[in-house]
């Protein structure tokens, strides 16, 4: 395959339809699905006439909107039409938050804000899920999804079509992202070099990037995010609170060598075969890179311990006996190097789903 993109972003589980095959969460063969498209939010980052990213600066006491000009919506095409240049440049010298910070934020207009725990991981906090998925759904398909091209950026129609083919929406391609700066910086220069004309929202993404310095060649830094609470049945508090401490996982394997070293010793010394392929199996009936064996080992770490929501994930998903999720939880939470990522699996291993 293309070189590696070990980006893992999380799909929820939806009820079978009736006639459709898949994935059950038993180990069947009823379908994963997701909800019909909803009408599509109008508050936030970059609809018409609609706010940029808010972004807290330490220190300050209220939001700082960047205002755009209104955008007249434009049909998925082949051939995109010129960019829409900012009006502003973002803010810089982001707040930190840490876990309970961030959850309790209600965003209107997207929020970005660094995680304090781990600086190097920038959390961008979303008003609903069309919003982020216009931000992130095209990075998504160049960096990790199955089956598609690494060697070039999907243009509109083709991001459409492969959106579709995914059974999903522009709100439900996936539920929270994360990546590597270095990964970001890979996507934004393939579309330069493609003369590809990118949304609003992804000029938006590339601009706080820059200014943050995430694009400069070699950083090691993370790009996490979520969407507010109440945007979808399945973020609610419980889902919300799910995808942030899985989202927050990847981001310290992106930005921690010893916990991406532990997590790969995991997999290839802790793990056996069968749960290695019990694993592989689950990730790419979600439509992971089953190639990616950097990917595979990151969602499943993620998976594993830090998906809080038995609706995202439970023991019983990769088909596994409970009696051996248990077992290696049990032996991943002890071994796991010191942080403040294995103080919050100490506290919530026992009540994995």
């Amino acid at each position: 395959m293309q070189p590696k993109d070990p980006d893992a972003t999380i799909v929820v589980r939806r009820p079978a339809k009736a006639g459709a095959a898949g994935h059950s969460s038993d180990g069947g063969k009823q379908a994963m699905t997701k909800p019909a498209p909803e009408a599509p939010s109008r508050r936030g980052l970059l609809v018409a006439g609609g706010a940029g990213f808010v972004v807290l600066a330490a220190g300050a006491t209220g939001y700082m909107v960047l205002r755009r000009p209104p955008v007249v919506p434009q049909a998925p095409i082949a051939s995109p039409p010129t960019e829409i240049v900012p009006s502003a440049p973002p803010l810089s010298s982001l707040a930190l938050r840490n876990e309970a910070e961030i959850l309790a934020q209600q965003a209107v207009s997207t929020i970005t804000v660094k995680f304090e725990p781990n600086p190097r991981i920038l959390v961008i906090d979303f008003p609903d899920l069309r919003i982020q998925g216009l931000t992130f759904n095209r990075i998504a398909a160049y960096l990790e999804k199955a089956g598609l091209p690494r060697d070039r950026v999907l243009d509109n129609r083709e991001l459409a079509d492969a959106v579709k083919a995914d059974n999903a929406t522009t709100e439900t391609y996936y539920y929270g992202h994360d990546y590597r700066a270095v990964d970001l910086a890979r996507f934004f220069t393939a579309a330069k070099r493609q003369g590809m004309a990118l949304g609003a929202e992804e000029i938006v993404l590339r601009d706080v990037l820059e200014t943050e310095g995430l694009l400069a060649a070699g950083v090691n830094a993370a790009v996490i995010s979520l969407p507010r609470e109440g945007s979808d049945p399945f973020v609610d508090a419980s889902g919300r609170a799910s995808l942030l401490r899985h989202e927050l996982s990847h981001g310290q394997f992106f930005t921690d060598p010893d916990y991406a070293a532990f997590s790969r010793h995991f997999w290839a010394d802790v793990m056996n075969d069968v749960d290695r392929a019990s694993f592989r199996g689950f990730l790419t009936r979600q439509g992971y890179d089953a190639k990616d064996e950097d990917l595979l080992i990151n969602e499943t770490q993620a998976h594993l311990m830090h998906t809080t929501d038995g609706r995202y994930f439970n023991a019983r998903d990769c088909g596994l006996p409970r009696a051996r999720i248990d077992e290696l939880r049990a032996r991943f939470a002890a071994a796991m190097p010191t942080g403040w990522l294995k103080a919050a699996v100490q506290q919530s291993v026992a009540s994995l789903p």
